[in-house]
């Protein structure tokens, strides 16, 4: 074989080795954005609820309390909501008019459009999806380009009525807008990202007790009950058949992995 023919075969491999190199390394950046979604925080950023259970919470808190005393409880959580975030390569704030596109993904995404019809739904009971609904305005925020410190998950928790239609609790999440309020992403209130006071006052007047608590967490909450996302939770280890959500979560997540944002009218900031 010829000096020539050696060193072009040796490149060939020398690139097909390159390739296979780059292409092992590329899985396993996308499987580490993937599994970031169910890594719990540690130290410093440390969620002060991560463990806390907010229905139990809600009871000690509000116990023996008049409603002006929870009032003022509920202001200083939204009072705690900074208003200056530390420098990021990522986006750190978004206008309301790029907010009030990702609400209308809830009515035009072909699974969240589903659960509005009960596909998802069991048959005994009527599962309102709110937690679904943030999830998906959690992980298309990220997507965008959105910083994590920038996104966080507003809790209501305690007894709600309207339309003879009783809830526990509601959740939604919230995002820094430019003009440094915090912006909650619920489609309830006609199609457009509020404010959290105006949010929050919204469902206080749903609550005839007057102990509803308000409660901020990371937007990796899942539950009142549960923490983190959980893939047992979320129904990921199961049929949709066994699965309590009938298959909710496999198919938004599944959606999320194969389209491009934009198929929302969505785009990357």
């Amino acid at each position: 074989m010829s000096l020539s023919s050696e060193r072009f075969i040796f490149g060939w491999i020398r690139t097909l080795i390159l390739s296979f190199a780059l292409l092992l390394s590329l899985k396993a950046q996308a499987q580490v954005r993937c599994q970031s979604v169910f890594q719990e925080t540690s130290g410093k950023e440390q969620d002060p609820l991560h463990n806390q259970n907010l229905f139990n919470l809600h009871f000690n808190e509000t116990l023996n309390q008049n409603s002006q005393s929870i009032e003022q409880m509920n202001l200083r959580t939204i009072q705690e909501l900074p208003t200056k975030l530390p420098p990021t390569k990522r986006v750190t704030s978004v206008s309301t008019q790029i907010l009030k596109r990702v609400i209308q993904a809830f009515v035009t995404n072909p699974i969240l459009k589903k659960e509005y019809f009960g596909h998802y739904n069991q048959s005994s009971t009527e599962i309102g999806y709110c937690f679904g609904r943030a999830l998906y305005a959690h992980l298309t925020l990220l997507k965008m380009g959105v910083d994590k410190t920038a996104i966080r998950k507003a809790w209501v928790v305690g007894p709600m009525e309207a339309g003879g239609i009783s809830w526990s609790f509601h959740v939604a999440t919230i995002v820094k807008g430019t003009d440094n309020q915090w912006y909650a992403l619920d489609g309830i209130l006609g199609g457009k990202a509020v404010p959290i006071q105006e949010w929050y006052s919204y469902f206080w007047k749903k609550n005839k007790a007057q102990n509803l608590r308000l409660y901020i967490t990371d937007p990796q909450r899942f539950t009142p009950e549960l923490s983190n996302y959980n893939r047992t939770q979320l129904g990921l280890q199961l049929s949709k058949e066994q699965d309590w959500y009938r298959g909710f979560f496999q198919d938004l997540l599944q959606w999320f992995r194969d389209n491009p944002f934009e198929s929302d009218n969505l785009d990357r900031l």
